[in-house]
C-alpha cells in the first residue's frame, strides 16, 4: 500500500503539471485565434478606411474640376457682361450728346418763336398774345 501511495504520490503532481500545461495550450491557442480574429477585423477596418479616402480624394477632384470649369463660366461671363456695360455706356454717352443736341435747339426754337411773337405783336399793333 505504501507502493501505491508513493506512486500517487509521484504520479498526482506530474498529472496536475500536465493537466496545467494541456489547459494552458488549449487557452493559448484560444488566444490566438483570437488576436488573429482582432487582427483581421483591425485590418479590416483599415482597409474600408483607406477605400473611402480613395472615393473621397476621387470626389474632390471630380469637384474640384467642376468647380474650375465653373469659374472660367463665371469669368467668360463676366467679362460678356463687362463688354456690354461698355456698349450700354457708350450708347449712354451718345445719348447725352443727342439729347444736348435736341435741348439746344428746343432752346433756339423758342427763342425763335418769342422773336416772331414780338415780331407778330409789332405788326398787328403792339399787341402780345
Amino acid at each position: 500500500m505504501q507502493e501505491l501511495i508513493a506512486v500517487l504520490a509521484i504520479a498526482s503532481p506530474i498529472s496536475s503539471f500536465l493537466f496545467a500545461f494541456i489547459m494552458f495550450r488549449r487557452n493559448q491557442k484560444a488566444d490566438d485565434v483570437e488576436a488573429v480574429r482582432r487582427e483581421a477585423t483591425y485590418q479590416a477596418s483599415i482597409d474600408a478606411l483607406k477605400s473611402s479616402i480613395e472615393v473621397l480624394r476621387a470626389n474632390f477632384d471630380a469637384f474640384k474640376a467642376t468647380m474650375d470649369t465653373f469659374k472660367a463660366d463665371v469669368i467668360k461671363s463676366l467679362d460678356g457682361v463687362g463688354r456690354k456695360l461698355d456698349k450700354i455706356e457708350a450708347h449712354d454717352a451718345a445719348t447725352d450728346v443727342k439729347l444736348a443736341v435736341v435741348e439746344q435747339s428746343d432752346e433756339d426754337a423758342h427763342k425763335s418763336l418769342d422773336r416772331m411773337s414780338g415780331i407778330v405783336a409789332g405788326i398787328s399793333g403792339g399787341a402780345k398774345p
